[in-house]
């Protein structure tokens, strides 16, 4: 029952334990649409919540662009750059209604999404993990 209980505690401590080198610096790149960022849900789920659970909690490192990119930096040699040095690419979909439109919407225009989604379909060097944010609930 205790192993039951401490779950996630000993996942996170023998991923500590058994770090695997492999040159990547972030455990993900988190793409998410930039015009809808002005959304209260998106904007607290992108500063707040999903670094303290990932960062803080579990021990993941996060590339978010908007907080880790330098200023003056070529936006499209860091993206390719940053996804390179990434394991998994974290895609935040939004609710369309709030940005104009309806259903979910993932951030197709982004130059970021674009890259992720040829590094993981054609060069199939990067893991997709897709994340709904709605109204204050996430859904995976």
């Amino acid at each position: 029952m205790a192993v039951k209980w401490f779950a996630i505690d000993l996942a996170l401590l023998f991923r500590r334990a058994r770090r695997i080198e492999d040159g990547k610096v972030y455990d993900a790149y988190v793409v998410y649409p930039r015009e809808c960022v002005c959304e209260n849900a998106l904007s607290v789920f992108l500063s707040f919540t999903l670094p303290a659970v990932l960062e803080d909690q579990c021990g993941y490192k996060l590339f978010i662009h908007g907080r880790d990119d330098l200023p003056g930096e070529d936006q499209a040699e860091q993206v390719e750059r940053c996804m390179r040095l990434s394991r998994r690419l974290l895609v935040v979909m939004t609710a369309v209604g709030s940005c104009g439109g309806q259903g979910v919407a993932p951030p197709l225009e982004e130059f970021d999404w674009q890259m992720g989604v040829h590094s993981a379909l054609v060069q199939e060097t990067i893991s997709v993990i897709v994340v709904q944010v709605e109204d204050g609930h996430t859904h995976t």
